[in-house]
């Protein structure tokens, strides 16, 4: 497993992937209001946007919806560090997220995790 393990990590390497430490890896579950799902995306969006695109500590987001109910989310950020990190929620857009999510959330759930394996390749994608 060993072995598996360091040829997974010379292939990103080798591929050109950034080289960090040890990321920092959170899931939140939010369960939406059903009449809010859109204005929610909509914010989403925008803060998942702008923070891949100014954020040089902020590695990667996605949000992905539980096929058996379209109001469960699961947001899934990836951080360099610790402080990347804080320096996302203390950024303005994400707190104009959090201002424009107010009323539209019936549940918010964090996951810290202890990431064992974190790999990508560049590309980016959102549902219209």
């Amino acid at each position: 497993m060993v072995v598996a393990l360091l040829a997974c990590e010379a292939t990103a390497s080798a591929q050109g992937a950034v080289e960090i430490e040890a990321p920092i890896v959170r899931i939140f579950e939010f369960v939406v209001v059903s009449d809010d799902l859109e204005a929610f995306m909509v914010a989403g969006r925008k803060n998942v946007q702008t923070s891949v695109r100014d954020e040089p500590g902020v590695l990667s987001m996605h949000c992905v919806a539980d096929k058996s109910d379209p109001t469960k989310l699961y947001v899934v950020e990836v951080y360099e560090d610790e402080d990347a990190y804080r320096s996302h929620v203390e950024s303005a857009h994400f707190r104009d997220f959090i201002n424009a999510i107010k009323g539209k959330v019936i549940s918010r759930r964090v996951i810290e995790t202890n990431p064992k394996m974190v790999g990508s390749k560049q590309f980016a994608w959102t549902e219209q």
